[in-house]
């Protein structure tokens, strides 16, 4: 079977590793010059403006892709596109109409109260693929509940978690690290809570005077990160790494920190740093924001956000024994619900029953 994916301009890779596990399915996969992967199958001209309240990020807010209209593409069982607020899964839409197909959008979204769906042109966007889409795939269950807050048909929503490839992310041979060393993995903007991880570790240093937080990313934050770093010498900021060193970064790791809090626009929406680092064998301290209390287990150091002590509290707990089985805890969880061939042949199924569904649909007619 043959989708093509549609994707605007934001980060992909890791949707399209969950498309690619996919087994028995080939794929057209469409993105905007300069973004998405380098072996797009059509990267075309697009227009765009920045997010709302971050200008500094390009999302998929309000962007459309020129040229999508003569784009010849081979014959296809079905279209999938990112988002019930995105204009390029209107497009995407119309591809689906001109090929005789169903149309799929795919969810990260989980709040319904987003300023986007009420505002021009969004809530149009919003009331014509609520409407017509043949389905829609949430990769969390918090995200369902937000499609269906939208008005999106219950029996169209399915959820199907994202995964990891676990066996580039696995544990380390010789069991958990010495417990020394903590990794920040993310951008270094105020959501994600970085100075909250700081200022909790400033606090454990105080009694761990043999601990490192190592913190990896770029972002608005990253000055004020390097400038805090020159005065701690157990931080150690790294700016961007290669992704490829990730993995040996995580099994090199007591634990994952992260403290992300809730904006107007933004929650936690699923969160690959945390699972990667759980199937790393290692524990994950970070806060209940958004969907992370579905995806990270509650034997791990889950805290209110915004409550730098009991974050420091909690990474506390993990530089002691009980790390060791918090770490093979997460590992059995990503293999159960996060391993990515499962997860793509999960997505496999869904496609599947979908377009079985539309043709059902379209013989009774």
């Amino acid at each position: 079977m043959r989708a093509i994916v549609v994707l605007p301009p934001a980060k992909t890779s890791h949707e399209l590793d969950l498309f690619r596990s996919m087994p028995e399915w080939d794929l057209t996969v469409v993105t905007g010059n300069g973004f998405g992967p380098d072996d797009a199958h059509h990267s075309l001209p697009t227009r765009r403006i920045p997010y709302l309240g971050s200008p500094q990020r390009w999302t998929a807010a309000l962007a459309w892709h020129r040229g999508l209209a003569d784009v010849e593409f081979p014959p296809a069982d079905v279209v999938v596109s990112v988002e019930l607020h995105s204009p390029v899964s209107t497009q995407a839409a119309k591809v689906a109409r001109a090929l005789g197909v169903p149309h799929v959008v795919t969810i990260w979204e989980t709040l319904p109260d987003n300023p986007l769906y009420s505002l021009p042109p969004w809530r149009g966007t919003l009331r014509s693929l609520v409407e017509s889409a043949d389905g829609f795939v949430c990769f969390t269950e918090r995200a369902r509940t937000h499609a269906r807050a939208l008005g999106c048909d219950p029996s169209r929503c399915h959820v199907v978690h994202p995964g990891v490839d676990v066996e580039r992310y696995r544990p380390a041979a010789d069991g958990l690290a010495a417990p020394s060393v903590l990794l920040f993995v993310g951008e270094l903007r105020a959501d994600k809570g970085i100075l909250d991880v700081i200022a909790a570790c400033d606090d454990v240093h105080a009694r761990h005077d043999d601990l490192r937080l190592v913190v990896v990313g770029d972002g608005s934050l990253r000055k004020r990160v390097e400038t805090l770093a020159a005065t701690r010498r157990f931080l150690d900021a790294r700016g961007l790494v290669p992704r490829d060193a990730i993995p040996q970064m995580l099994r090199d790791s007591r634990a994952l920190v992260v403290a992300p809090h809730r904006r107007r626009f933004w929650e936690e929406q699923f969160g690959f740093a945390y699972v990667e680092a759980m199937a790393s064998g290692i524990p994950v301290v970070t806060t209940r924001c958004g969907a992370i209390p579905e995806i990270v287990p509650p034997v791990n150091g889950l805290v209110a956000e915004g409550d730098v002590t009991a974050l420091a509290s909690a990474i506390e707990t993990m530089l002691g024994p009980r790390a060791t089985e918090v770490g093979r805890v997460n590992r059995q969880t990503v293999l159960e619900r996060f391993d990515l061939r499962r997860q793509g042949a999960q997505m496999a199924d869904v496609l599947r029953r979908v377009v079985r569904q539309s043709r059902r649909r379209s013989a009774e007619q």
